[in-house]
């Protein structure tokens, strides 16, 4: 909805360009009455002939031009754009005609009706109504085309009348007392960091700093830096930081959409976010040239990349020159590098990654950012375990917490459920942020091996002098091969990760390789031992594959453990499925047995807490199929359950478990 000063303006600038020479007024009777109130905001009325109309149309807008009131709002916030680009005086009124044209639909089908007129013609119409010398208005056309103000590729008359509706929104209706207050749904400043170079003690800060350090002294062009890493590691922070650090300002170039009514809707703009970002970068470029203690940031950058692949209209070779000549040094931000041209990586000045956390990082920020919450220090400690744990999963969790008022152990209970979800919702492996808590613990009386070893101390003795052992581990389901991996590495102080063999499955053809790379790198970078738990559903025979993506996921799990230098455990139910080439790569194979009647007994008297009798201990004896797995679930039921739970109760809960396990009876005759 425009205001009265802007309807003044309309009216003013139509009936200038109506008085003009080059103005053909036959072509208004193409036009409605409806349309001549709108750009005057005042009443008309027309029931002559049609040749009266266009006289009526002057008198009208003459009428109204003398009753208007002077602007102020908009010729203010053009006359601080004309400063910040140092424009000539002119263009203060050519920016108002443009910002009308761009915000009153109906002032811009009364220019349409002039669009038969030649681009000279249409420059000449509009020089006469804002009495601008017409080489003047197109050396001032051609300096705004180097701002920014429209997409590169604007080079029609039409294009050039034209600004992005948001931007005009803010030159007519937003009071602003600077450049940057004017572009403030363009570029915002940045707050300082929240976090301390002890922070980023892991990572290689000094190529980085002096660099940034030179760019702010000696004020260099070109400087272009890449952040590259997983989603919430610290890149964001990271910029913030190392700008705090010179006591430079770091600015954020932010893209919005084009709609008038809801410009922050992205969804329903006619220009992708990418294309506005460079534009709106170049503009800020602009803006900031020849002042020093200004960085630009573009977080996610991979949008303005990806357009290369999918038509966009702005071309490498444009944005190359971008990155060699930009006179604002700038930070960029990606999740996926891997979008980014060669032909762009190879010029920035500067390229860092941002890993997930070690331990002793993590260790740090956990203390920084639960403080207050009163969590434990137990609780800590399995944080460390969750190997996706990022900064800013920390920060959602503790603000969530803080939203609901909550702390001690009632908090844990937040902030695990928060990174549960929110790992799980990226596809990342989550078991609960723990060590791996067995229902009951693990107990080496109670494992029986079969296979290349015959004790457990031999596989302990094998990975300690070993560090590239591989060792597979299959059995029944509840034989304990989880358990079996975290006493090892408990016992030789190993640090375990652990990832489910089904969470490394892409649904994306190539995003299960990249899983798989990623997961290996990660134990590798952490220096941790790797569980590979349910391998049969990563690692089946590709004999029976058909799809091509089988194969080669099959591969790059196969080329990843041949790389692997630390403890590699495989952990499976199904034996017989899994594929022969990773048989030959395992050094171990061991296969984890059912408990003894013996060892069944003992363990029922541990759990239960008293002995059965001797009735009892016969049914006990008959279920020969029993797996620690079993004695667990009894332990949780017990837990669960309100009052005593009876030996004979207990009995039919592993009765129950273990009828699954009987072999089946064939069909046939001879069955």
């Amino acid at each position: 909805m425009l205001n009265r000063e802007l309807y003044d303006l309309g009216a003013n600038l139509a009936y200038r360009l109506t008085k003009s020479s080059m103005f053909d007024l036959e072509a208004l009777n193409e036009l409605k009455p409806i349309t001549i109130k709108s750009i005057s905001g005042r009443p008309f009325h027309f029931d002559g002939s049609k040749s009266c109309f266009p006289n009526s149309i002057y008198e009208h807008f003459k009428s109204a031009m003398e009753q208007g009131r002077t602007q102020s709002v908009l010729e203010a916030n053009c006359q601080i754009f004309r400063s910040a680009y140092d424009l000539p005086i002119e263009s203060v009124k050519l920016l108002a005609f443009i910002a009308l044209n761009s915000l009153s639909s109906p002032f811009n089908e009364y220019i349409e009706t002039q669009l038969g007129l030649s681009q000279n013609h249409l420059y000449q119409l509009i020089s006469d109504a804002l009495d601008i010398d017409f080489l003047t208005l197109k050396h001032i056309l051609e300096m705004l085309s180097k701002t920014g103000l429209w997409e590169e590729y604007s080079v029609n008359a039409d294009d050039m009348i034209q600004m992005h509706p948001y931007f005009a929104k803010s030159l007519a209706f937003k009071p602003s007392k600077d450049f940057s207050q004017l572009l403030s749904h363009v570029i915002s400043k940045l707050p300082k960091s929240t976090l301390k170079i002890d922070n980023y003690s892991h990572l290689d800060m000094d190529v980085l700093t002096d660099l940034v350090e030179s760019t702010h002294e000696k004020g260099m062009h070109g400087i272009n830096i890449l952040f590259y890493g997983e989603p919430g590691v610290g890149k964001t922070e990271l910029a913030r930081l190392i700008i705090d650090q010179i006591n430079a300002n770091l600015f954020e170039v932010k893209a919005l959409g084009e709609s008038i009514v809801n410009p922050h809707d992205e969804l329903n703009s006619r220009y992708s976010s990418a294309q506005l970002r460079l534009q709106y970068l170049k503009m800020t470029q602009r803006l900031f040239s020849g002042k020093t203690g200004n960085w630009l940031l573009i977080d996610e950058c991979e949008d303005v990349y990806s357009s290369f692949h999918h038509g966009a209209k702005v071309s490498k070779d444009l944005f190359h020159e971008l990155l060699e000549t930009n006179r604002t040094p700038t930070i960029w931000i990606t999740n996926n590098p891997e979008l980014i041209p060669s032909s762009c990586i190879r010029r920035f000045s500067y390229i860092l990654e941002l890993p997930n956390l070690p331990d002793d990082a993590r260790q740090g920020l956990l203390d920084k950012s639960l403080k207050g919450l009163r969590v434990s220090k137990e609780f800590k400690s399995r944080l460390l375990t969750v190997s996706d744990l990022t900064p800013a999963l920390l920060n959602k969790g503790k603000e969530l917490c803080k939203a609901c008022d909550v702390q001690g152990v009632k908090a844990e209970v937040y902030i695990e459920s928060y990174l549960e979800q929110s790992l799980q919702v990226q596809g990342r492996p989550f078991w609960g942020i723990n060590n791996y808590r067995a229902e009951i613990e693990f107990d080496p009386e109670f494992c029986n091996v079969k296979g290349d070893v015959s004790s457990l101390l031999e596989v302990i003795s094998a990975v300690d002098n070993f560090n590239e052992a591989r060792v597979l581990l299959y059995g029944a389901s509840g034989t304990g091969k989880s358990a079996f991996v975290h006493y090892v590495c408990k016992e030789l102080s190993i640090n375990l990760l652990t990832v489910k063999a089904s969470d490394l499955l892409g649904k994306y053809v190539g995003e299960s390789e990249k899983n798989i790379a990623r997961y290996f790198e990660l134990a590798t970078k952490e220096g941790k031992a790797l569980l590979l738990d349910e391998a049969d559903s990563l690692l089946s025979t590709r004999e029976g594959a058909t799809k091509p993506w089988e194969v080669s996921q099959v591969n790059e799990l196969l080329m990843q453990i041949e790389r692997f230098q630390s403890p590699l455990f495989v952990a499976t139910n199904y034996f017989e499925r899994l594929d022969k080439a990773l048989l030959r790569r395992m050094d171990f194979k061991i296969e984890l047995l059912p408990l003894t009647p013996k060892q069944s007994l003992e363990v029922f008297e541990k759990v239960m807490g008293e002995y059965p009798l001797s009735n009892e201990k016969v049914r006990l004896g008959n279920m020969v199929n029993l797996t620690i797995g079993d004695f667990a679930l009894l332990s949780r039921r017990k837990r669960f359950k309100k009052g005593r739970v009876f030996v004979r109760e207990a009995l039919e809960i592993l009765e129950m478990g273990h009828k699954y396990k009987q072999p089946k009876r064939k069909i046939g005759f001879n069955s």
